[in-house]
């Protein structure tokens, strides 16, 4: 809007010029006064065509620093201008193309000055507020003529795909990591190996003194068990629901980031304690890991999932029944969800009546008289494994 206006006026006080001149001419009839009326006239249509040269022969890089970055932080785009002609350019700008509601470019305003057959580079810094894959580049480049009376545009294809990555929750202080470790206390000890130590927690009354770490309670001050590996439940299944909540685009990349993050928390959680993991993420997707190692792969699945409209939740139940259906023996199962109905609640009583154990972890949309709430509160009156994910997480 600055930039039109500039020209705008440009024009006005130009045309004030060639009317002077014209009117010059028109009293006293001196050729110059002509003559000069018909140079400013004609200057305007030699700045044109100069302007429409150079564009068919201008030159645009652009490079994106990194593709993938942590969300929030700052990434560098570069983006080179050629200017191939014996004339310096003034006025050069650089219009950007990304999803604003995503995005945020600090870019400055101000236009670039090109000097003949030279190349300036300039260093944009943008960066990703929520979790997700997006586009970025530079749509045109607008030119103003050599007299500052006509903006000038020359459109640019191609984009750049920018990865912005979720952060990694610290997971012990959260109740799903307690769930977990009571989940492997109370059904593993029916197979454990005793020869290799899984984890240590807190002591608690029913354990067996035989559990006890000496070591680290000596150490700690504190009463510490062992937990051995188990070859009855060393597995965590984790369904993950990528259903869109109910939420304005702001409210729900905000919310489904939340999601993320805490599912990518509980898989390091398992993975670095050697708990193989099989994650299940709507729409059929089904990834595993095994070692820490497998952590990274996980990562940028979840980092790079998108989260669909959908009524109800036959997604979320076809997973948790095939996740149940396909253990050989008992089943962890972690759920995490934007959305409870009354045949999430059967499956998950029905499966816990089987032997399983599932923990689910409920995201609340802030919207009342939801089901969801209705179900939630049902789950916890009920016995089950149930938790509030927190509204917000401290990043740093």
């Amino acid at each position: 809007m600055t930039r039109r206006v500039g020209t705008f006026a440009n024009k006005l006080v130009y045309g004030m010029f060639i009317a002077a001149f014209a009117a010059l001419a028109y009293v006293y009839g001196a050729p110059g006064f002509y003559l000069a009326a018909y140079s400013l006239a004609a200057l305007p249509f030699f700045s044109i065509a100069y302007m429409l040269v150079f564009l068919r022969g201008l030159r645009v890089e652009q490079n994106l620093a990194q593709g993938a970055r942590v969300k929030l932080e700052w990434c560098v785009f570069n983006v080179t201008i050629d200017n191939s002609t014996p004339l310096p350019l003034s006025g050069v700008r650089c219009v950007f193309a990304w999803e604003r509601s995503a995005l945020e470019i600090n870019r400055d305003q101000a236009a670039l000055f090109v000097a003949p057959f030279m190349k300036k580079t300039v260093a944009v810094d943008f960066r990703a507020r929520y979790r997700g894959e997006y586009a970025i580049g530079v749509e045109s480049v607008e030119v103003t003529d050599l007299l500052g009376l006509f903006v000038l545009r020359k459109k640019l294809g191609g984009s750049f795909a920018f990865t912005s990555l979720p952060y990694v929750i610290e997971l012990p202080g959260l109740t799903v990591a307690s769930l977990l470790s009571q989940a492997h206390s109370n059904f593993d000890v029916r197979d454990e190996d005793y020869s290799s130590v899984a984890d240590v927690r807190p002591y608690e009354i029913n354990d067996s003194i035989k559990r006890v770490h000496w070591q680290l309670t000596a150490k700690r001050g504190q009463w510490l068990v062992k937990n051995f590996q188990s070859h009855a439940l060393n597995s965590s299944s984790i369904l993950f629901d990528d259903t869109r909540p109910p939420l304005g685009q702001e409210e729900a990349y905000a919310l489904e980031d939340r999601v993320v993050e805490h599912t990518l928390s509980v898989v390091y959680y398992c993975l670095h304690r050697r708990m193989p993991v099989t994650l299940y993420a709507g729409k059929g997707l089904k990834a595993w890991g095994r070692t820490p190692g497998d952590f990274n792969a996980l990562y940028h699945i979840l980092a790079r999932i998108r989260f669909d409209v959908a009524d109800g939740t036959e997604g979320l139940g076809l997973s948790l029944d095939e996740c149940v259906a396909s253990q050989n023996g008992y089943a962890n199962v972690i759920v995490a969800a934007t959305k409870l109905d009354e045949s999430i609640f059967n499956r998950i009583a029905k499966a816990c009546a089987s032997g399983h154990f599932i923990v689910v972890v409920y995201f609340p949309c802030d919207v009342p008289g939801l089901e969801s709430e209705r179900v939630f509160e049902k789950l916890i009156a009920g016995g089950f494994c149930a938790e509030r994910a927190a509204v917000a997480y401290e990043t740093g």
